[in-house]
């Protein structure tokens, strides 16, 4: 699913604190960005332990050439990942330090392997187990791709050394933090199904006022997890809720599409036939068309398109992140009918994304027969940075609107 244009590095070893925990995140004078997060892996019996982190700096204009962490500036783009190799101590515990400006990252380990730098293929996988992701478990880890792996953290804004802020991906501690249910449904179609369904903070069943929904899908690959473990969905509701931004009154549920293979027909015979009305019955879920709302990235815009043409009149609001109909079989012709239809449809992609010829061409067939979208190609590629930030200017800007 994705391709990257930066070159992986080895990243420069900074002084480590003998206490610090894997993952922790502290102030730094010595650090460009104002901060370093602190990576540790305890395996003694380990002979080597490389980190995957979800970035890797460039310049606008040259994408092709990455930067040493240390080096990074302001106005540097987030455009790919990166591997580090860390240092055994004498305790046993590998550790690294890298210099990251504000926002969510994802990370994981590979231990062992003998290839170069970034040839991890004979190397084991693992998340942080001092930082596991949102319900996850071992047996899930079995021939999965690599999202299924990262751990997150999130580092602050620094106002004097950085200029992007992202704050709104941060976890909130206090009486704003929802909270996400796992819940497990079913049908003869698609047999048992896990989904993730985030709860605004003061989610109230018998409220009068049923709530919206709001379905989110991942990317190829993905699983259902995906949108709170490394897409920051829930943080970024929290945010927005607390300030004002995004009312508290949606629910957004996270299906698994990898698992329905992201066809549609099954989708929406499972989601509007068990899951919905099990929400409408369970969670005071709208049963108003008006109410809902169909999102996915990647894979998951393929799928959305499928809904958006097959299933019109079950969605009122479709959004299309990174691709728009690939791998859905939908031809141009397909979408002439949606101008008598009361739909709202947005298409985003970032400015260096491996879908944006997809989005840019749909977007040209929708304007041709004259069908309202608004559109937007921020963030950079084809990467959980890009989506973290649309998913924000969408729940803010767009939903509902």
């Amino acid at each position: 699913m994705k391709k990257w244009l930066c070159v992986t590095l080895v990243a420069a070893m900074m002084a480590i604190p003998s206490m610090a925990v894997s993952g922790e995140v502290m102030e730094s004078e010595d650090s460009p960005t104002g901060y370093v997060a602190v990576f540790t892996y305890d395996d003694a019996e380990a002979s080597r332990v490389r980190l995957y982190g979800e970035w890797a700096y460039c310049k606008a204009d040259d994408p092709s050439v990455v930067y040493p962490n240390e080096e990074w500036e302001p106005g540097m783009i987030n455009n790919g990942g990166s591997y580090y190799e860390m240092e055994k101590g004498e305790d046993g515990v590998f550790s690294v330090s890298v210099p990251l400006p504000n926002g969510l990252f994802g990370y994981r380990f590979y231990i062992g392997g003998e290839g170069e730098l970034n040839d991890v293929k004979d190397a084991t996988v693992s998340w942080d187990p001092a930082n596991k992701p949102q319900n996850m478990d071992d047996e899930m880890q079995e021939g999965q791709g690599g999202d299924y792996y990262l751990s997150t953290i999130y580092v602050p804004f620094d106002a004097e050394k950085q200029t992007d802020d992202y704050t709104v991906q941060a976890p909130r501690e206090d009486e704003y933090k929802g909270t996400v249910e796992f819940l497990t449904l079913s049908n003869d179609t698609v047999g048992e199904q896990k989904l993730a369904l985030y709860l605004p903070y003061n989610f109230d069943a018998n409220r009068e006022e049923p709530y919206k929904l709001f379905i989110l899908f991942h990317g190829g690959g993905g699983f259902y997890a995906n949108w709170v473990n490394n897409g920051a969905a829930d943080n970024i509701a929290d945010n927005l809720i607390a300030e004002g931004k995004f009312d508290d009154d949606t629910l957004i549920l996270m299906p698994d599409g990898t698992a329905m293979s992201f066809n549609p027909d099954n989708i929406h015979e499972f989601l509007v036939g068990t899951v919905q009305p099990y929400l409408y019955e369970n969670y005071n879920v709208s049963e108003a068309v008006e109410d809902h709302a169909f999102c996915g990235l990647s894979a998951g815009s393929g799928l959305t398109s499928g809904i958006l043409v097959h299933y019109t009149d079950d969605y009122k609001y479709y959004y299309n992140m990174s691709g728009a109909r690939r791998g859905s079989g939908i031809e141009d012709e397909d979408y002439a009918f949606l101008k008598e239809k009361d739909v709202v449809i947005r298409m985003t992609a970032g400015p260096l994304d491996i879908a944006l010829d997809d989005v840019e061409g749909v977007l040209a067939v929708l304007e041709s027969y004259e069908i309202p979208v608004t559109k937007a190609f921020d963030g950079v590629g084809h990467s959980w940075f890009t989506w973290r930030i649309n998913l924000a200017d969408y729940l803010e800007n767009y939903l509902w609107k």
